[in-house]
């Protein structure tokens, strides 16, 4: 078997368009993995912020009204001890997201900070008949990448 210098150069250029197909598919691969990664842990931030806002709407008195709402913010009502051991005094407190420091503020008190959310949103609706209001919590990634909305049923019910 003769190894000629043209037979060299065609067996390296085809070992190098291999090469190059494989790291191309492995690049591939791994921007898959990643960007799986990234949506994964989006929606584990979300789960892990909804469940800490409908524990606060769970331990909430008394139905949330519309106007209680803003985009950032809602005002969540609860019941203060008096002095007094047989006495409440109705009050509202804020439950509201800090878009500059990326923190889930809740009466003062700091309870989340996200890091893959870039902001939560706080919306009043009802269903086309008007029986059933509900707040619509919206999450945005912080690249923008994906939205994602969350009815809160438990929020806004009212009985008749």
């Amino acid at each position: 078997m003769d190894i000629t210098l043209s037979g060299l150069i065609a067996s390296l250029a085809v070992v190098t368009i291999v090469m190059a197909m494989l790291g191309l598919i492995f690049d591939i691969t791994l921007r898959v993995l990643n960007e799986r990664q990234e949506y994964t842990s989006f929606h584990s931030e979300i789960q892990h912020i909804s469940d800490i806002i409908n524990n606060i709407f769970t331990n909430s008195v008394s139905s949330i009204k519309e106007k209680d709402v803003s985009v950032y913010s809602i005002q969540i009502p609860s019941y203060k001890p008096t002095q007094q051991y047989d006495d409440v005094v109705p009050e509202k407190k804020d439950l509201q997201f800090d878009t500059t420091n990326k923190t889930l503020v809740f009466d003062g008190k700091i309870i989340a900070k996200v890091d893959k959310i870039d902001s939560i949103e706080f919306y009043a609706t009802s269903t086309k008949n008007s029986t059933i209001k509900f707040v619509i919590i919206k999450f945005r990634h912080k690249n923008n990448k994906w939205e994602y909305s969350l009815p809160m049923l438990s929020a806004l019910s009212e009985a008749s």
